[in-house]
């Protein structure tokens, strides 16, 4: 691959460091695959197996890359306490973790289990089963969401409260709508607003909000009339709402590192911190979260990645870039008309995984790379998919 060394740049407030990088096709491995690029598509791994899909039909690999069960089911879910759910003929059942049919096929609806429950749906009623199959709690819902924290959201009536292990109801149903809780607190909705309850069922965020988002770093995202600002765990809000909220992109108002994404008015990116403050100037076309103290931002097209004072220690030249994760980040060739080539740097810049380089790849292929997590990661080489394992020094 035709790597290409950018010059020094100033472009704004954005001071872009002077530094030659290698980005010599020469020097990088080929990728090691622990489950080859055979297949159309590959979940992440639950429990150690992950769903796996040829042409319409799906089955399940294990981490080492040996077949669970064989492409055959024509819809399938995730594994969790054991168990995975199963489509056959029309109605869903459960397979355990060695593909075995444990609960039989004769419902409607499922989700995947959670905690030890799943919900099933059957003759438009929703209730939940243990691991063997067993309809507990004696009762059937309008509709239900999946056991967090010891806690389900439950439908009776119009109206949505929780149910605890037990099947008991331990915050009574009084609202619109409701969402399973995290780090102690759920979401609420009442009338059209968001809000937020404790785990006792007490409100601590009034709903008035049009959006909130999850906890992360002590922060979670509150929009009002069209503008995003953050909440703290007590549910005081620490930054207003005042920074342009677009929907499409919510994975991008979230903390992480101590900083998170805005947008002016015009549309162009930059990082404010816990305060609200303004810490990175709004100066880039795109913007991904910091890890592993960088973050990949682009200007006119082109993507690098910025320390947290702003300052660029990868210039911007790749067509694409994703988070650092384990070191190394997996990022796109620049062609300027088309989709390039995928590889791995480091945080030099220097080239280390080159997905080219693989038996598996043909001229005409395309490529995608996926960040490190627990030393492997998905990639794909034309129409299929395959996982590589971390790189040996």
């Amino acid at each position: 691959m035709n790597r290409k060394i950018y010059r020094l740049i100033l472009c704004g407030s954005v001071i872009v460091c002077a530094g030659l990088f290698s980005f010599a096709g020469g020097t990088a491995k080929a990728p090691t695959f622990v489950i080859e690029p055979k297949y159309n598509f590959i979940a992440p791994f639950y429990e150690g197996i992950a769903v796996i899909k040829v042409d319409k039909l799906y089955g399940y690999v294990r981490e080492d890359g040996t077949v669970l069960v064989d492409p055959k089911y024509v819809s399938v879910g995730d594994f969790d306490s054991g168990r995975a759910p199963v489509k056959v003929d029309g109605k869903w059942g459960f397979i355990d973790n060695k593909g075995v049919p444990v609960i039989k096929p004769i419902y409607d609806e499922v989700k995947t289990f959670s905690e030890g429950f799943a919900e099933v749906k059957s003759e438009e009623a929703w209730m939940f089963i243990d691991v063997s199959g067993e309809f507990i709690f004696g009762h059937t819902f309008n509709e239900t969401r999946k056991f967090s924290e010891g806690k389900a959201p439950v439908c009776v009536g119009e109206k949505w409260g929780y149910i605890d292990k037990q099947g008991r109801a331990i915050i009574k149903p009084q609202f619109d709508d409701a969402e399973p809780f995290s780090e102690n607190t759920a979401r609420i909705k009442i009338g059209d607003k968001w809000g937020m309850i404790n785990d006792l069922g007490d409100i601590f965020v009034k709903p008035r909000f049009d959006e909130i988002g999850l906890f992360k770093e002590g922060m979670a995202l509150v929009v009002l009339k069209g503008k995003a600002g953050f909440i703290n765990t007590k549910g005081e809000v620490v930054i207003a709402p005042k920074f342009s909220y677009f929907s499409s992109y919510p994975e991008m108002y979230i903390f992480s590192e101590g900083l998170a994404i805005y947008y002016d008015d015009n549309g162009k990116r930059g990082y404010i911190d816990s305060k609200g403050d303004v810490r990175i100037d709004p100066s880039f076309d795109g913007a991904k979260n910091f890890s592993e103290g960088l973050a990949a931002v682009s200007i006119d097209g082109k993507w690098g990645y910025i320390d947290k004072t702003g300052s660029f220690v990868i210039p911007p030249q790749f067509g694409n870039a994703q988070e650092f994760s384990e070191g190394l980040a997996p990022v796109m060739e620049w062609t300027g008309y088309a989709l390039g080539g995928w590889y791995y740097i480091d945080k030099t810049g220097k080239t280390i995984i080159d997905v080219e380089k693989s038996s598996f790849y043909k001229d005409d292929y395309a490529t995608w790379a996926e960040p490190f997590s627990g030393g492997i990661a998905y990639v794909q080489i034309g129409s299929k998919v395959g996982i590589i394992k971390y790189p040996s020094p």
